[in-house]
């Protein structure tokens, strides 16, 4: 199953082999983001204002408005598709936060971290302990552990590390974790 938004701002998911539309949404304003959960089960759609969490059906299971006066940046989920990490950004504050959610909770959510500016692409670990946090502001990435003892180990001067050598480097994109996780960390 594929799915993306259509021209008229709505989520659509087709079964690519057959090239039939299986189901869409109303409108979606602002879609920021489409990730399905990790069991293919549910799609999570991010916009600046709000998650919206579908059924592989089309059933609208949650959805989930962000505080006012904050966008939501980015949101992944764990490897158990069990919780949702949301970084959401306070323009007038200018700072940003990382909450972890439980879908089936709507009220659950835990604070793992804040602070000034904004948060790139979040990346879970393969098995889930470790949430990869880039933090262009602070030229680091932070490696938030979000079960028991969490915590948080910070890597600096990452765009330098990517780009030795070069005057002003630019800070890196990243595009996931990557690979068995017999060592689960950073």
């Amino acid at each position: 199953m594929l799915a993306y938004a259509d021209g008229a701002a709505r989520v659509r998911v087709v079964a690519v082999d057959g090239r039939e539309t299986l189901w869409r949404s109303p409108r979606v304003d602002g879609l920021r983001k489409l990730a399905w959960s990790p069991d293919g089960e549910r799609l999570l759609a991010l916009t600046p204002t709000r998650l919206i969490v579908f059924s592989r059906t089309g059933e609208v299971l949650r959805e989930r408005s962000v505080p006012a006066g904050t966008r939501a940046q980015d949101a992944a989920w764990t490897p158990d598709a069990r919780r949702i990490a949301l970084a959401r950004h306070d323009p007038r504050r200018q700072r940003s936060d990382i909450v972890l959610l439980t879908p089936d909770a709507p009220d659950r959510q835990r604070l793992l971290f804040t602070g000034p500016g904004r948060f790139g692409r979040l990346a879970w670990s393969p098995g889930g302990e470790w949430l990869l946090v880039p933090w262009p502001r602070a030229d680091q990435w932070l490696f938030l552990r979000a079960g028991e003892g969490a915590g948080v180990s910070a890597v600096a001067n990452i765009a330098r590390q990517f780009d030795p050598g070069t005057r002003n480097p630019a800070f890196p994109v990243m595009a996931g974790w990557c690979c068995a996780p017999d060592r689960d960390g950073p």
